[in-house]
């Protein structure tokens, strides 16, 4: 009889990996799904709840064998779908911000805790940062937008009319409020409709280098905000 926590056998992976790769992108018919779900509706015994909780909390514990990492590795360079892909970017996307459903025990905190210690200061190559620029550059970036930043601005888009602008804001952040002054440089002035052409002192507003990238995120709601502190800002006669 086979022992239990013996590692599979080649014939055995092989075989894993054939149904691994046969049912690659592959759906459940409407019967396989309906036993699933009967499955997954069954009630869990006492035991089976206790063994379940035990084998989560010393699962993790156990460290892996050399073979094991050897076979988890040449699972992950097997090519994905675009099937899996959407699926796991969407996986990804809902679990940002989440909390453990359990808690760590102590051994898996006492890791946490050295790997953050062991990295501490720690920088990364120039090869690395060269290899993360990248992957991470013009189309490849979440943040592409089709290369609108190489757009030229509008023909009244000088210094002098950012001046005005800083001046009229009175050369502080309109988000944090942060003053010129306490800033290596000057205050930045946006695009409130992210339109480069549209250069009227309406459309304008002075801020920080640290608000200005943040602004370039989640665009829909921060147009509507500096839209709305403009009009109340028009109330005021503020602008020139």
């Amino acid at each position: 009889m086979r022992k239990a926590g013996r590692g599979c056998s080649p014939k055995q992976i092989a075989q894993l990996e054939a149904l691994h790769v046969a049912n690659t992108g592959r759906k459940r018919t409407p019967k396989e799904a309906a036993q699933l779900a009967e499955l997954h509706a069954l009630p869990r015994s006492p035991k089976q709840i206790a063994r379940a909780k035990v084998i989560l909390a010393t699962t993790w514990e156990q460290p892996r064998s050399p073979k094991q990492i050897a076979h988890v590795k040449a699972l992950h360079a097997l090519p994905r779908s675009p099937k899996q892909m959407v699926a796991l970017k969407a996986t990804q996307s809902m679990n940002v911000g989440r909390k453990l459903d359990y808690p760590r025990s102590p051994k898996q905190l006492a890791n946490l805790k050295a790997m953050h210690a062991a990295n501490m200061g720690r920088r990364h190559t120039p090869e690395t940062i060269e290899k993360m620029c990248m992957e991470r550059s013009g189309d490849k970036s979440p943040h592409w937008l089709g290369g609108i930043s190489r757009e030229p601005y509008g023909w009244e888009w000088n210094a002098e009319l950012k001046e005005e602008v800083r001046r009229r804001d009175g050369h502080k952040c309109q988000l944090c409020g942060v003053p010129q002054v306490e800033c290596k440089q000057k205050l930045d002035v946006h695009h409130v409709d992210y339109d480069k052409k549209n250069s009227d002192p309406v459309n304008l507003t002075a801020l920080c280098r640290s608000c200005n990238t943040k602004v370039n995120t989640n665009r829909p709601y921060w147009t509507m905000f500096f839209q709305t502190k403009a009009l109340e800002r028009a109330r005021q006669g503020l602008f020139f």
